[in-house]
Parts: structure tokens; C-alpha cells; sequence
């Protein structure tokens, strides 16, 4: 039996899906914690940094012969980033609007008594606070999620693309699918 053939589909697809996973449980335990709104959140995006590295590097070396352009190892990146990103939006709506909605409550009371510390005005608390209650939907931060992931993610992925990079020195030597020919 032949091995199966590394796509740039299925290799996004797979690192996609580990990617989110790992960031799935990151999340869990912070909130497990209550450490969802400290520092330590941060390290969210070395996790994203590594597991994209991880995925294009793959895709490279047993796709692309150990080879690959700039454009498609951003590609394989932004790839990897879009069904992950997809993935924990949904996990987040789920979360969010079935497992743990007293979460959303407790944010709610922090950020008032963070604008009640600050001095603010009483007119000044309510009107931020109904903003804050229609931002903070599963709905709305299921496409906060994706979105910040998806910007944040795009300049990383320039940022990774860019040391990924590795150009064939004889690009005569492959064929119209950057496949090398045996």
C-alpha cells in the first residue's frame, strides 16, 4: 500500500484541527484557573506561532520536497489559522452560550466595578456597561474570536512565512504542482 499523499488541503486541515486543540485546552485550563484575563493568556499565541511553524514546516518537507516560496508557506500558514480559527469560534459559542455562562456574568460585574474604581460617573457606568452587554454575547465574541485570530494570525504568519521560506535552487526540476519529479 502506498502512503498517502500529503495536500496542502489535508496538512492545513490536519494542523488546523491541532492547533485548535491545543489552544481549546490552553483556554479551558485558564479559565479552569480564572487566569483567562492575566499575562499568562498571551502564551495562547506562542502556541499558535509553534503549531503553525510545525504545520508548514511539514507541508514543506514532505510535500514540497523541502522546498517552498514565501507565498505558499504564508498560505499554508493562513490555511492552518482559518480552521482553527473556526474551530474555536465554535467552541467559544459553545462554551460560552451552553457550558459555562456564568462566565460572561462574572466579566460583566469586573468591568463594572472596574469603572465604579475609576471614578466614573453613574450615567458614564450605564451606558458603557449596555455596550459591554451587547459586545459580549457568545454570538459576538465567537466572531471576535475568529477575527482577532485571523488579523493577529496574519502578521504572525508573515512573520513565520518569511524564516519558513526555503527556495528550490533549480525550480526547473518540479512540475506545474511544485511536486518534485521523481
Amino acid at each position: 500500500m502506498e502512503p498517502k499523499k500529503i495536500t496542502f488541503f489535508s496538512n492545513s486541515f490536519s494542523f488546523g484541527i491541532l492547533t485548535a486543540v491545543a489552544l481549546i485546552i490552553f483556554s479551558v485550563l485558564l479559565m479552569a484557573l480564572d487566569l483567562n484575563q492575566s499575562p499568562v493568556a498571551w502564551f495562547a499565541y506562542a502556541i499558535m506561532v509553534a503549531f503553525l511553524a510545525w504545520g508548514t514546516v511539514n507541508y514543506r518537507n514532505k510535500a514540497k520536497g523541502g522546498y517552498i516560496s514565501y507565498g505558499k508557506a504564508y498560505g499554508s500558514c493562513m490555511y492552518i489559522l482559518l480552521f482553527a480559527s473556526i474551530i474555536l469560534s465554535i467552541f467559544m459559542f459553545v462554551y460560552l452560550g451552553y457550558i459555562d455562562t456564568a462566565i460572561m456574568e462574572k466579566a460583566m460585574l469586573k468591568a463594572e466595578e472596574d469603572m465604579i474604581a475609576q471614578g466614573l460617573p453613574d450615567e458614564q457606568i450605564e451606558i458603557g456597561m449596555k455596550y459591554a452587554r451587547m459586545f459580549s454575547t457568545p454570538t459576538m465574541i465567537s466572531i471576535f474570536v475568529f477575527l482577532g485570530y485571523m488579523i493577529f494570525g496574519a502578521i504572525l504568519s508573515l512573520i513565520i512565512a518569511a524564516f519558513i521560506k526555503k527556495d528550490n535552487p533549480n525550480p526547473l526540476l518540479t512540475d506545474t504542482i511544485d511536486q518534485p519529479i521523481s
